[in-house]
């Protein structure tokens, strides 16, 4: 007789999932702006992803979204299989905001603590922790500098540590390099790499760089300007990140990025691979 055959092992869920998500924002006069039509996006679960798309495609949006600071209009967000509302009540999604937003009243270690004082951890445990992020990003030493002496790049540390200080299962970015000099971005990305690779987090981040993109991300979705939709879908998982921006295989990853950006938007989601 045959072995019996083995059962399928079923595929994990994707870390986040948004179905059908759609947004508009109310004017005066009763009018609204469609700002998100019919987003679908699945981030596997550690992976790294960009949304990519020019000024107005809704790109932060759709972020505040998965990060429960604006509520969609309809569609779902699934996080780790479970709701994002319920996901989000364990305090497990990480926020990097496109400024720092330090306090310049707090030295570094306070600025990072800041993100668990909603919490029920005393303040011993905090700063603790505080200072485990600040040395997990490369700032053991600086604990009590306040930003006016940080330069650019160890600010973005301090709010890199902050965004994962609860120790997110996923980290929601919003630009969060772009106003760095370009040896100090390229030196943030292989630092985001290696503490996704640490942490074993998922990271979702938004930008309008076509070379950041290229060079950072697994996998880029982009979107097409207001309404917000998905144009196509890029797997780039060929070469772990970060890459070299200048070897061949990355510049033809940002010419084919160029060219969806600006394609005629879609009307269904395209992928290639």
């Amino acid at each position: 007789t045959r072995p019996a055959a083995a059962a399928p092992v079923a595929a994990p869920p994707p870390a986040l999932r948004l179905q059908q998500v759609s947004k508009r924002f109310p004017l005066r006069g009763g009018d609204s702006l469609e700002v998100l039509r019919g987003i679908d996006l699945d981030v596997p679960e550690g992976g790294i992803a960009a949304l990519l798309g020019r000024s107005g495609c809704g790109k932060s949006t759709l972020l505040h979204i998965v990060a429960g600071l604006t509520e969609q209009d309809s569609g779902e967000v699934w996080i780790q299989g479970t709701t994002a509302q319920a996901f989000r009540e364990r305090g497990a999604v990480g926020y990097m905001f496109q400024d720092d937003r330090l306090l310049p009243w707090r030295t570094a270690l306070n600025n990072v603590a800041l993100a668990l004082e909603p919490g029920r951890m005393g303040r011993g445990e905090r700063l603790d922790r505080s200072r485990e992020m600040l040395e997990m990003v490369g700032l053991a030493g600086f604990e009590n500098a306040y930003p006016n002496e940080l330069s650019g790049g160890m600010r973005s540390r301090v709010a890199l540590a902050r965004s994962l200080a609860a120790r997110p299962g996923i980290l929601l970015m919003d630009e969060p390099f772009s106003r760095l000099d370009a040896q100090t971005r390229s030196a943030m990305h292989a630092e985001l790499v290696r503490l996704r690779d640490l942490l074993g987090m998922t990271v979702l981040f938004v930008t309008h760089d076509i070379e950041e993109a290229a060079v950072l991300a697994e996998q880029v979705t982009v979107l097409a300007p207001r309404p917000g939709r998905v144009v196509e879908r890029f797997d780039l998982g060929r070469s772990a990140p970060p890459r070299d921006g200048t070897s061949p295989e990355t510049v033809e990853t940002a010419r084919a990025l160029k060219a969806a950006l600006g394609e005629p938007p879609a009307d269904s989601n395209g992928a290639r691979h």
